[in-house]
């Protein structure tokens, strides 16, 4: 379209004033970039105050065990020392003397009697006769294992309520003496009796011999 002074369009004063806006550049953005461009800076300052301080925790740690476990020895070892003080006084066992013995010790002892020439026993025909019945009590008199002839022997019977003598008896030749006892019902049953025989009359005096013994069945 033509018209208009010096030939020029209307719209080209339009696009005059119509130029083009100056839209905002990057360069707004500078603030941003400086501010992220400071972050890593600043991350690493964190980063290493943590660190700081994890070190010093676990250094505090470290010290808190070391104080606890010498804390530990020392109150046991105050347990062993207060045991030690209240437990028993050990003595030392005293050294034993060592016994000396005198080679003529034997020299002192007294010399083994020798048994005597005279010796005598009695003992029963029956040790467990009836309540009823008649036993004999044998006795001998021997020196040197040989029978003494011609001497006197007496006897006593020990009832359960009464003593009982038996008439003397002469030994034979082999020194051998015999007394004839009826029991008649005299001792109980089931209860011992004892006899004692004595020998006199002979060239060793008098000898009592070992008791015989019977019990009624």
């Amino acid at each position: 379209m033509a018209g208009g002074a010096g030939g020029r369009s209307p719209l080209a004063g339009a696009r005059g004033v119509l130029a083009p806006f100056p839209f905002p550049s990057s360069a707004p953005q500078a603030p941003q970039e400086r501010y992220l461009g400071s972050y890593p800076l600043v991350s690493m300052k964190l980063i290493t105050c943590s660190k700081n301080q994890q070190s010093i925790s676990s250094r505090s740690r470290t010290m808190n065990n070391t104080r606890r476990m010498i804390l530990s020895a020392l109150w046991i070892l105050g347990l062993l020392f207060l045991l030690a003080a209240c437990g028993p006084t050990i003595s030392q066992p005293q050294s034993e003397q060592t016994a000396s013995i005198n080679k003529n010790f034997q020299d002192q002892l007294s010399p083994i009697p020798s048994p005597a020439a005279y010796r005598c026993g009695a003992w029963s025909s029956n040790n467990a006769p009836g309540q009823n019945s008649t036993i004999f009590i044998y006795a001998r008199l021997v020196k040197n294992l040989t029978g003494i002839s011609g001497a006197t022997a007496n006897a006593v019977v020990h009832f359960k309520d009464f003593d009982q003598p038996l008439g003397p008896q002469t030994s034979d030749s082999g020194g051998y003496v015999t007394f004839t006892l009826p029991l008649q019902g005299r001792q109980p049953l089931d209860i011992p009796a004892t006899v004692d025989v004595t020998f006199s009359n002979f060239p060793g005096g008098t000898l009592h011999c070992q008791q015989a013994f019977f019990t009624p069945e």
